[in-house]
């Protein structure tokens, strides 16, 4: 799965949404000598890998898509450039429920920014029910539960997404938000130990561990992750937060 762009990173326990997809993307099919014909206007950030992952769940035929466009396959395509991509009817069979459910997950995407979540969570499920496979729909439906409160149902989209798709550093953070909410703070806290052992400087899970932590009252652990933490961002507001912790902690120890 690639990471798409994020719109709400802040260092907080709450889980961050996948953007929009594609929106500079224009699909025209065309059906001729049993193939059909598709026009992918690039989008900022996307990779020939990234775009054939997409149309054909292979991101091996990113040396394909290049060949056929007359690009060399190290470099990044140009964004706004057109690349024509073709396709047997059956990669378009398979290709062409994403392209369908694009629509419901953008309009999805939208109400999330606006705070309209009864509006995301109808779009989230119909980009779902249009293509079951769409790991940002599904993770993004995870995140309105958890904003609705409803942390077991969100926990159990991601754990259903991580046995599908494997150990995604966004899902795994998502997954332990769901677990903190729950009070699973062992199992919240063994994620965030499964983020920072793949990602060493991930500092939404160094900060998040920390402070599951301080909540289920084990001290000296608190204590260590804080200033784990600490060493990955002493200057900003957040490590101002962290220092107020963990003085608080040291504080509850001695006395």
């Amino acid at each position: 799965m690639r990471i798409l762009v994020m719109f709400c990173c802040l260092l907080t326990l709450g889980s961050c949404a996948k953007q929009k997809w594609r929106t500079s993307h224009r699909l025209d099919t065309l059906r001729a000598n049993d193939r059909y014909v598709l026009t992918h206007v690039v989008a900022p950030g996307e990779t020939l890998a990234q775009i054939a992952d997409t149309y054909y769940r292979d991101s091996g035929r990113a040396d394909w898509i290049a060949a056929e466009n007359g690009l060399d396959p190290s470099q990044t395509p140009s964004v706004g450039s057109a690349l024509i991509l073709s396709f047997t009817l059956d990669e378009w069979a398979a290709a062409e429920p994403r392209y369908l459910a694009m629509e419901p997950y953008n309009r999805g995407v939208e109400a999330l920014q606006r705070g309209e979540i009864d509006a995301a969570d109808k779009e989230f499920r119909e980009a779902v029910s249009l293509d079951p496979d769409f790991i940002d729909a599904r993770y993004n439906l995870a995140l309105v539960e958890s904003r609705r409160g409803r942390h077991d149902a969100a926990a159990r989209i991601l754990e259903d997404l991580l046995d599908d798709h494997g150990r995604e550093v966004d899902i795994l953070f998502a997954l332990g938000n769901a677990r903190f909410h729950q009070t699973r703070f062992e199992d919240a806290a063994g994620l965030f130990r499964e983020i920072l052992a793949l990602e060493p400087g991930h500092l939404r899970a160094a900060y998040a561990l920390a402070r599951t932590l301080t909540e289920d009252g084990r001290g000296i652990e608190a204590e260590a992750a804080w200033r784990a933490y600490l060493e990955l961002d002493d200057a900003s507001v957040w490590a101002e937060r962290a220092r107020m912790q963990l003085e608080k902690l040291r504080a509850s120890i001695e006395s």
